[in-house]
């Protein structure tokens, strides 16, 4: 995961550690001046990846040679751990089909431009359109396997959002993250 600092202040920082928990997760080198932005590649290992997982940690620096920390809290999204798989069509409705246990979770959300919004809902959740006409399918993976399905209906300044997943916390978890996403 890659995680964007910023410096907002007027001081040149060095020495950038971020810890998440008790372990320094990143440390980056060189200097961050002010206005500038560098980013961190963190490894997380995260209990849950079927719900939001909050973290807390703090960023140590040094600020004209004095040292200093800041409090750090983020909040990983569920869809984090979604890989967008292409399946065909007759997959993707054997999914559905095949009596396995699907958890369902649904919302309403306004939107202005349908195919924009479903780019948006793409990109947000990490799946891939499976199928587009009337209503548009979508796929994806979690990194424990659990399947994702989405099927959204447009209508003139909405769409429904349908998301069947093999965990009932995943499916509650993604819906949570559209209906924030599309606020």
């Amino acid at each position: 995961m890659l995680l964007d600092i910023t410096n907002s202040g007027s001081n040149t920082l060095s020495n950038l550690v971020v810890t998440l928990g008790d372990v320094p997760s990143a440390k980056i080198s060189g200097t961050l001046a002010p206005k500038a932005t560098t980013n961190a590649k963190i490894v997380l290992e995260v209990p849950a990846p079927v719900r939001p997982t909050p973290l807390a940690g703090e960023l140590a620096f040094q600020a004209n040679g004095s040292p200093s920390s800041l409090p750090l809290s983020l909040v990983v999204p569920a869809s984090v751990f979604i890989q967008p798989l292409p399946i065909t069509e007759e997959q993707f409705a054997t999914i559905l089909t095949s009596g396995a246990q699907l958890f369902h979770a649904s919302a309403s959300v306004r939107v202005r431009d349908a195919t924009q919004a479903i780019t948006k809902l793409a990109e947000l959740l990490h799946v891939k359109v499976i199928k587009s006409s009337e209503a548009v399918a979508l796929y994806g993976r979690s990194l424990q396997n659990h399947h994702v399905c989405v099927l959204v209906k447009s209508k003139a300044d909405s769409m429904s959002v349908d998301i069947k997943a093999t965990d009932g916390s995943l499916s509650a978890s993604l819906i949570n993250e559209v209906k924030h996403a599309f606020d």
